[in-house]
């Protein structure tokens, strides 16, 4: 399922008033951005299932899959602080 308050955010860019009337469109970028998140996220939970049922069975991939995450996510913030000062 898609989320409407994403929906709404990106559509606006897409409307101008010199193209009629703003009500009529709205539908097209809207339906746009619904067929491709449905369709992106319909692809990811495609594919999930293959890894997510690896991970279960091994309980050593998990268990590095954490140490992995958990390296990742304090690193990304030093990262941005970085590139700022550069």
């Amino acid at each position: 399922m898609t989320e409407p308050t994403t929906l709404l955010a990106f559509i606006p860019q897409f409307v101008t008033h010199q193209s009629g009337s703003v009500l009529l469109q709205f539908p097209l970028p809207g339906a746009i951005i619904a067929v491709g998140g449905f369709a992106e996220k319909s692809v990811v939970k495609f594919f999930a299932g293959s890894p997510g049922q690896a991970l279960a069975a091994d309980p050593r991939a998990a268990h590095t899959l954490g140490w992995v995450s958990s390296g990742v996510f304090p690193a990304l913030p030093v990262r941005f602080a970085v590139m700022e000062r550069a």
